[in-house]
């Protein structure tokens, strides 16, 4: 999280991540949750109401997962040979499409 909010709004963002990480345990890495929210924090950077910007994350965080653990999403070959390091995306799937 590198974006300037003030310390609550931090506070609410690490919250909300802790929430979402306990959800998906076991079926997305940790390191692809937090890849997901922080290009998420990065597009919210400029909010007019940063009191916002926290549901918004998690809002946009947990669209990216369940597109990546939908029936049918495939795994790159990449991701096959290091599941644990690697974000896991549909075929053709970016992030600059949230």
């Amino acid at each position: 999280m590198k974006a300037g909010f003030d310390a609550t709004v931090l506070r609410q963002i690490e919250s909300e991540l802790r929430t979402i990480k306990a959800e998906y345990k076991g079926r997305v890495p940790e390191e692809s949750i937090d890849l997901a929210a922080d290009e998420s924090i990065q597009r919210l950077a400029d909010s007019r109401v940063p009191q916002f910007v926290p549901l918004f994350v998690g809002r946009f965080t947990r669209e990216r997962l369940r597109k990546l653990v939908a029936p049918g999403a495939r795994p790159t070959a990449r991701a096959k040979r290091t599941p644990h390091r690697a974000l896991v995306l549909p075929a053709g799937s970016t992030f600059s499409g949230m």
